[in-house]
């Protein structure tokens, strides 16, 4: 996971060790291969844009390789980098609960402690305002008062 961020942050400085995270998040999305079109095809295809291999699936789904976020087949808002961070951070976790410590030594790693507490629930709240239909009563993105956070992917199969 931590290599996953790296590349999320800073290409340059990757550490290429390899993980079971990176391997589950680099598998391709699908194997199904396209014929090239002949050169004179009169038929027209889909934008990459409105079709993406998460739009029929249930839940919260993360698309790494486009970095779309879904929820039962609809986008959600645009997240920014650190919000994509987080959500893909628990995603990777998901159904446990995950220290308030491991999430922001993972986003902020550099930071002084003091300084993650306020920064981390803001950042979780505009999370839950792009990922809930309801923030003040989460589906996918619960508090654990006193332990941290967890991510349900599915909340219809829990």
């Amino acid at each position: 996971m931590d290599l996953v961020l790296k590349l999320l942050r800073n290409v340059d400085q990757v550490d290429m060790s390899v993980s079971e995270d990176l391997e589950i998040l680099l598998q391709p999305v699908s194997d199904k291969k396209y014929p090239e079109e002949p050169p004179n095809s009169t038929t027209t295809t889909t934008p990459i844009t409105n079709a993406t291999s998460t739009q029929n699936e249930a839940g919260l789904v993360i698309n790494s390789t486009l970095g779309a976020v879904t929820i039962d087949g609809q986008s959600i808002p645009t997240l920014t980098r650190l919000e994509f961070e987080l959500l893909m951070f628990l995603y990777l976790r998901a159904d446990a609960i995950v220290s308030r410590q491991d999430i922001s030594q993972a986003i902020w790693p550099k930071e002084p402690e003091e300084n993650r507490d306020v920064a981390l629930e803001k950042l979780v709240s505009r999370v839950r305002l792009k990922v809930e239909s309801d923030p003040e009563q989460p589906k996918y993105l619960f508090t654990i008062r006193g332990r941290g956070y967890r991510l349900v992917r599915n909340p219809g199969t829990k």
